[in-house]
């Protein structure tokens, strides 16, 4: 078969484009984490698979990225790793002391029954759906601002906003247990819960935001002490009230630490560092996280809220999925780094298609594994000491769902998609409401249906398959 002078024309000309394109991208392949990112790169330029094929003799954009990280290797300009993301294998690189956090959210529940038996049922909900919803929703917020400023190199303004958001939270917190007090016909107490929810929250993820989680331990421990010995000794009356003041004196030093941590961070990291988005730059984004976050504390503490006066299985039952939710954190945290991992791997979006739900697998698997034995230890105790209903067992059984709805919900957080989360939290809160008011239905089922409901709704969002680089980017 010859050659004829017209292929070989056609063939240098492309060589030459292809030296011409390659001399121009040297900063991006060279800087470049993965082929993809390439790609993307060349997509935004206009470069599209007909071109491809046509100037540069290559099959597709993705063929031709690869060739451009070729020539940089070969050239002496080896691809970027990444701009110092930390290997997976790295000595605890992604903090597995996150694996504890479910014992610091553990240990105001197990306070909370004594400050329960003091209030009636009504006041209690109450109580509990509006500090904890409020709370939720502030926390949110207030955190998505703060990560991003430090993503952008603001350190010392997210700094000041922990403190503000602090500061603010504390007031919504009272003006929201005065509101209790007037809508509970006066129950100070009920009012009192509130603030005291809030100001957890408030005081926990400040101090989690500042590395400062020990803290938090030291401040609540004593609380924890009081509430286990009040459930030990078969919940005596004369004893509420000590919980209750330990409990209280623990929240007010969690919330005290936070504000001098914030404090003292902020004078410790100058203001104006960074040129990233300013807060009110941020401000379009925050409508969609407390939308999410509103539907998210609706589901959870409307499920809570209808339990706890329920039998003692019942109200306790979801503790194994509270102990679990930090090593979900844990995962969550990981999840972007293995994703970063694959994409320098492969070359094409199909291949990290394929290799994503394999993942994705492999992390549910784990946290309902992990869920699943905290619940089965929850249960193997009751079952030893007060007893264990199908309805307790039919709670216990929605951590394994629950911890895997939660694992991709931080997963679509981190994608920037409230939109896709916040709809499946609605579809799973009008279907626990529904159903749970259904005479024949018992809310613990209504429940852990929602529970698989929700988890499935949310690894649907994963389903979608981009055909662009620039859209895995």
């Amino acid at each position: 078969m010859t050659t004829t002078p017209e292929r070989t024309e056609e063939r240098e000309a492309g060589e030459d484009a292809l030296e011409l394109l390659a001399a121009g991208f040297e900063l991006v392949t060279a800087s470049a984490v993965d082929t993809l990112q390439v790609a993307a790169s060349l997509e935004s330029i206009g470069v599209t698979d007909d071109l491809a094929r046509t100037r540069y003799g290559h099959h597709d954009v993705f063929a031709l990225a690869r060739e451009l990280r070729a020539r940089a290797a070969a050239g002496g300009a080896p691809p970027g790793d990444g701009g110092g993301v930390v290997p997976p294998d790295s000595p605890d690189p992604y903090g597995r002391t996150s694996i504890l956090h479910g014992f610091l959210y553990l240990i105001p529940a197990i306070a909370l029954p004594a400050v329960l038996a003091m209030l009636s049922a009504r006041d209690t909900v109450v109580a509990l759906l509006t500090g904890g919803g409020l709370g939720w929703m502030w926390t949110s917020a207030s955190s998505w601002l703060e990560y991003r400023l430090v993503g952008s190199g603001r350190a010392g303004r997210a700094a000041e906003l922990v403190q503000r958001a602090t500061a603010g939270g504390l007031v919504l917190a009272l003006l929201a247990g005065a509101g209790v007090v007037l809508a509970t016909g006066g129950s100070l107490l009920a009012g009192v819960l509130t603030v005291a929810v809030m100001a957890y929250q408030l005081g926990t993820m400040a101090l989690f935001f500042l590395g400062r989680r020990a803290w938090i331990f030291w401040s609540m421990w004593p609380a924890g002490m009081a509430g286990t010995a009040y459930l030990v000794t078969g919940e005596p009356a004369e004893g509420r009230g000590l919980v209750a003041v330990v409990a209280a004196l623990g929240v007010a030093s969690v919330l005290v630490l936070a504000c001098l941590c914030a404090a003292r961070s902020r004078r410790a990291s100058p203001a104006t560092s960074g040129d990233g988005p300013s807060l009110r730059g941020l401000a379009p984004g925050i409508p969609a996280v407390l939308g999410c976050a509103a539907l998210s504390a609706a589901y959870l503490l409307t499920a809570q809220g209808a339990f706890l006066f329920g039998s003692f299985d019942v109200a306790v039952g979801l503790i194994g999925l509270i102990v679990a939710m930090g090593f979900v954190e844990w995962r969550a945290a990981v999840l972007p780094a293995r994703v970063r991992a694959l994409l320098r791997q492969v070359s094409y979006p199909a291949e990290l298609h394929a290799a994503v739900p394999r993942l994705l697998g492999r992390e549910l698997w784990l946290c309902a594994l992990v869920s699943g034995a905290t619940s089965a230890g929850v249960c193997a105790g009751l079952l030893a000491t007060r007893g264990l209903t199908l309805q307790g067992t039919l709670v216990a059984l929605a951590a394994p769902p629950l911890s895997g709805a939660y694992l991709l919900t931080f997963a679509h957080a981190n994608m920037g998609r409230y939109g896709w989360t916040a709809a499946s939290f609605a579809v799973a809160l009008l279907l626990q409401a529904g159903a749970g008011l259904t005479p024949q239905v018992t809310w613990p089922e209504a429940f852990l249906l929602s529970a698989v409901v929700l988890l499935a709704l949310l690894r649907a969002g994963f389903t979608r398959r981009p055909s662009s680089a620039t859209s895995y980017q």
